[in-house]
């Protein structure tokens, strides 16, 4: 019973237990907690990429369907497919919406997500037991939140609109030396031994959707033109293309390249692989009005 009321104290003190490891993915649940969704016709999974470059507006304005942004730092395709089952039985949507980079497809995935995303929803109090996390942890955790919803100005920002979206309100000339060597190491190892299972992941979350009649919808996000410099990495990037075109389609699924079909200035990346504010605005504008013939109303 000390216990118990020990955990309960700490709850409703903003003290949240640690879902996963992952700061993102469980300011995320949180935020879908806050708002009580139920339910969303359209939801956006994926990584960064469809955090930051999905405008909310934009879409919710461009189609008269429920929207919600599920995109989290880091989830790779792996992830997405371990929790696809979750996405589909708590939120029932229509159409999926995978926004993605290359940096999807190479790293190992993340084990410390939830297998059951309505219990980490609706049972939240159970992981102050199942991860058990000491004080000090859950006090840095909650500084951290506190730090990411506010500090509007950095890369790490987490202050979610209405529909989830986070925008990156700054611009490449402040990238640190720090972000560009991840990201340039993220170029340089890709393809990595992960990738051919990403791929594996990718079809069986699209043969998923398409046994359950829902719409995958695939988009291949832009990068800054300087990003790649040599021809050999060129024609990397434009077989992982044909890959997830071929497997998406090859479910029934919709592809979209919107890295070929636009010029993208520098002036609208936050870095080589994420668009500023301006940028998403820009990109979502092409990607509603590819949406609109697709999306039944």
């Amino acid at each position: 019973m000390p216990i118990i009321l020990l955990y309960t104290l700490f709850y409703y003190r903003a003290y949240y237990p640690l879902i996963s490891n992952s700061v993102s993915f469980d300011a995320k649940l949180l935020e879908v907690k806050r708002v009580k969704l139920k339910h969303a016709d359209i939801i956006a999974i994926g990584s960064s990429i469809s955090l930051n470059n999905i405008n909310s507006k934009i879409i919710t304005d461009s189609l008269r369907l429920s929207y919600y942004n599920f995109g989290a730092w880091g989830l790779q395709i792996g992830d997405l497919n371990h929790m696809i089952k979750s996405y589909v039985s708590c939120f029932r949507p229509r159409y999926i919406l995978l926004a993605s980079g290359f940096a999807d497809f190479e790293l190992d995935n993340n084990n410390s997500l939830p297998d059951n995303l309505w219990w980490a929803l609706n049972l939240t109090p159970v992981y102050y037991i199942t991860n058990y996390t000491n004080y000090n942890e859950l006090k840095v955790r909650k500084i951290t939140l506190y730090e990411y919803d506010h500090d509007f100005n950095n890369y790490t920002f987490l202050g979610f609109d209405k529909n989830g979206g986070t925008p990156l309100n700054i611009s490449k000339q402040h990238l640190n030396g720090g972000r560009l060597k991840l990201i340039d190491n993220i170029l340089t190892q890709f393809p990595d031994n992960y990738t051919e299972r990403a791929y594996k992941s990718l079809d069986s979350l699209a043969a998923f959707l398409r046994a359950n009649k829902i719409k995958l919808i695939f988009v291949q996000c832009p990068f800054a033109d300087s990003f790649i410099k040599t021809a050999q990495k060129k024609q990397l990037v434009l077989s992982h293309f044909n890959f997830c075109k071929t497997i998406v389609e090859k479910r029934n699924g919709i592809y979209l390249n919107l890295e070929q079909t636009a010029t993208y200035p520098d002036s609208l990346f936050a870095d080589p692989l994420h668009l500023n504010e301006k940028g998403a605005i820009f990109f979502t504008k092409k990607l509603s009005g590819k949406l609109k013939s697709i999306i039944i109303n």
